[in-house]
């Protein structure tokens, strides 16, 4: 049916999406990995075809194409805190430092109370020589709320990061409260 109907020359984004759609049903991630990257050529500005062409990637734990359409994703979805934490993540992982706190800065606005996208982009920060607001962000990423050994471990970093710059007092109210959150 509908693979006669793009061969016959009726080809487009919607014929591709559902192409892609039935094709994953199946489990032919190849098959619906064509279509996608198909229906994306037809609509560069819809979300779909790469929010789950991202999905695929991910799933197949293939990380450098996820990370490529990430970077064409997040622009479409500027609101999406998941697509933005992603691919700070997979910047951070790679020392991809510039792009990273470009990314951190558009996916602060996302999600203002997700601290690991706080302690992401204060990595980022750091690695850029940018050591007052990486430490202005970690100190942000303690104060979300979190699961307690999240949190426990934000403020051992937190701690590190005042003894890098030479503020014992505060490293030692991190440790404390460290401590406090993992008993």
């Amino acid at each position: 049916g509908l693979q006669r109907l793009v061969a016959s020359g009726h080809d487009g984004y919607e014929p591709r999406l559902l192409l892609a759609k039935l094709t994953l049903a199946a489990e032919d991630t190849q098959g619906a990995q064509e279509h996608l990257t198909a229906a994306h050529r037809f609509d560069p500005r819809a979300a779909e075809p790469l929010v789950r062409l991202a999905a695929l990637h991910r799933q197949r734990g293939d990380e450098d194409a996820e990370l490529d359409v990430l970077r064409r994703l997040a622009p479409l979805e500027e609101h999406a805190g998941h697509v933005h934490r992603r691919l700070l993540e997979l910047l951070v992982a790679r020392s991809f430092w510039s792009e990273a706190v470009a990314a951190g800065e558009a996916a602060l606005w996302t999600n203002l109370s997700d601290a690991r996208i706080h302690a992401l982009f204060s990595r980022a920060l750091e690695a850029q020589g940018d050591r007052q607001r990486a430490l202005f962000e970690l100190e942000s990423a303690a104060l979300c709320p979190g699961r307690p050994e999240d949190r426990a471990a934000l403020h051992e970093e937190l701690a590190d990061a005042y003894a890098r710059a030479g503020q014992a007092a505060k490293a030692r109210q991190a440790r404390e409260e460290a401590r406090r959150l993992r008993t």
